[in-house]
């Protein structure tokens, strides 16, 4: 997982770190940004599993979820959510998703209520983008633009994949 940006309070990482209860608590992560079409938040994966611990979890999903019971103490409480539907792919149109992730990602930030986790299953492409194009915009709005080269950069610094 790589911290990444205003502060300490952002945070990139993929599935296997996303689907962990214990990272939000430990962390402090009230806000999410998942960036595919499948993967749940961990907290309505935490509800079902308190809720029906015999109901069978999808096989295809891998994490700490998904190998072991969930206990109510991991209960995940999130302010707020945000799904990016897209597809890990050239084809997919991201960009269409950047200003509602923006303004989602702002207020978050503004709001001082917690940390934000961006993912995605491989942390690298989709969460990487939407954290590139907040990035920008932060920038921008501090009065000190930079350019995408110099935001991906720093983004690749944090997390070099």
């Amino acid at each position: 997982m790589a911290v990444v940006g205003a502060g300490t309070k952002l945070f990139l990482s993929n599935w296997g770190v996303a689907s962990d209860p214990h990272t939000y608590n430990a962390l402090g992560i009230k806000y999410v940004v998942n960036c595919s079409m499948e993967l749940p938040f961990v907290d309505e994966i935490v509800e079902t599993q308190c809720a029906s611990p015999s109901r069978p979890l999808d096989p295809d999903l891998e994490g700490p979820l998904m190998q072991q019971p969930i206990h109510a103490e991991l209960r995940v409480k999130l302010t707020g959510r945000l799904r990016v539907p897209v597809q890990d792919g050239t084809d997919q149109r991201i960009c269409d998703y950047f200003l509602q992730s923006v303004q989602f990602l702002q207020q978050a930030v503004d709001s001082e209520s917690g940390h934000i986790l961006i993912h995605c299953k491989h942390g690298q492409s989709r969460s990487a983008t939407v954290m590139a194009a907040f990035m920008l915009h932060m920038t921008r709005r501090a009065g000190a633009p930079k350019s995408t080269e110099e935001v991906l950069a720093e983004l690749k610094a944090c997390r070099p994949r």
